[in-house]
């Protein structure tokens, strides 16, 4: 019986065939009319050594750690990664390229053989990777910033880990809280807002804390003495966040008390200034050269002998400073009300008065504004106490020039007709 001839390139292609199906079925896509794309030759690009899954060492069991000799702990670009580095680690247990499995794990070396193996336990074998001990997987290490090893410690196999990320977080979380209720202090916001965020901070500390009281895996509650040294890390570590709201409450309570009684005392001490600057500016009132200069004007206004008195311009000039300090908010305009709306208000009625102001706001149209927006003040300052000014007749006018004929330097200013 002849013997048939050995064909070299079939079995160069079922070889081929079983090692690199991927690339393949790309090749014979290709061939049929199917152009490879991009991605296609990404895939190939990155394609990582297969690696032998072996079981992971029994200290190390439920830790998320998974042990590579540093020869195959490369990233898909060839750069080495460091041990102890968190990685996002993905694998292919099927033939499908499409079907990727992957998960969070701290990558560690692993000295005892320089094999293309990966060492990990079952938990991360089968539930995580899909993968199956003594087979052979593509694997591709990619190392993780802050964001993917805080997804890495949250959830964590080991509850240790994951106490102690929430725990972290719970910090920062009510850390925030604690700066919104010292802002809400601060801008004296309303306090419904802050019992509403005092609410959601209670609530989130409760569930903290109901989650720290999980059974172990016999079903018996584990006692504080018998914890881990990462449980109790999380543990003090929520102690922590909770004293460092609550003194960013007592701050808050702190720093509003301060607050009012700093406006208590500034509200006092210019209330005082107030009254400083009123009893100076009646005191000048009532001295010389004021006196002669009120009393010059009533004669001239009785008599009917001058139009147009130097004496008008001097009050109207000191009441013009009066209107000054009421803007500034030196004076109070009640109490400016109270010592000279009598004099103010009446030498507005004056009917000659107004003639001569608007003599001289023809030249100027400012001259003499701040004294009429004191009497606007006034006017309403006085209709607010229903006062007289809006009833003030000529005869009431000629009375006080009358009254002012009686003036001598220092006598106190006690006419007063509200």
């Amino acid at each position: 019986m002849s013997r048939q001839p050995i064909r070299v390139d079939v079995i160069v292609f079922s070889a081929l065939r079983d090692a690199w199906p991927d690339t393949l079925a790309v090749t014979n896509g290709a061939r049929m009319g199917h152009r490879p794309t991009l991605k296609d030759t990404r895939d190939r690009i990155r394609k990582m050594p297969f690696l032998q899954v072996r079981q992971l060492a029994e200290d190390y069991v439920y830790r998320d750690v998974i042990m590579v000799n540093g020869e195959h702990r490369k990233d898909k670009l060839g750069r080495a990664i460091k041990e102890g580095q968190v990685c996002l680690v993905s694998a292919w247990p099927s033939q499908r390229p499409g079907e990727k499995r992957k998960c969070f794990a701290v990558l560690r070396g692993y000295q005892a053989s320089k094999e293309p193996r990966i060492h990990m336990d079952e938990y991360t074998r089968e539930e995580k990777l899909g993968v199956r001990e003594k087979e052979s997987y593509e694997f591709e290490f990619r190392p993780v910033g802050l964001f993917g090893q805080l997804r890495w410690a949250w959830n964590a196999t080991e509850m240790g880990y994951q106490v102690s990320s929430k725990l972290a977080v719970l910090g920062f979380v009510m850390g925030g809280l604690g700066l919104l209720f010292s802002i809400a202090g601060l801008f004296d916001w309303h306090d419904r807002i802050v019992l509403v965020l005092g609410s959601a901070c209670l609530a989130i500390l409760v569930l903290a804390m109901l989650g720290l009281a999980m059974p172990g895996r016999n079903g018996q509650m584990t006692k504080l003495w018998n914890l881990k040294a990462d449980w109790l890390t999380a543990i003090f570590t929520g102690i922590l966040a909770v004293t460092a709201v609550g003194a960013l409450w007592y701050a808050r309570d702190q720093i509003r008390e301060t607050r009012e009684e700093s406006e208590v005392q500034i509200k006092e001490a210019r209330q005082q200034a107030q009254i400083q600057h009123l009893l100076a500016l009646v005191n000048e009132f009532d001295q010389e050269p004021m006196a002669t200069y009120r009393r010059g004007l009533a004669q001239k206004r009785l008599k009917g002998t001058d139009s147009d008195p130097m004496e008008l311009y001097r009050l109207l000039d000191f009441f013009e400073t009066v209107g000054v300090l009421v803007n500034r908010g030196y004076l109070n305009e009640e109490d400016v009300w109270s010592e000279f709306g009598h004099w103010v208000l009446t030498l507005n009625a004056d009917a000659e008065m107004h003639a001569n102001v608007a003599y001289e706001q023809k030249r100027d149209p400012t001259e003499y504004a701040v004294y009429q927006s004191l009497v606007d003040r006034l006017q309403r300052v006085d209709a607010a106490h229903h006062g007289p000014a809006s009833q003030i007749s000529k005869e009431d006018v000629m009375a006080f020039y009358r009254e002012e004929l009686t003036i001598v330097g220092g006598t106190p200013i006690t006419a007063n007709h509200h």
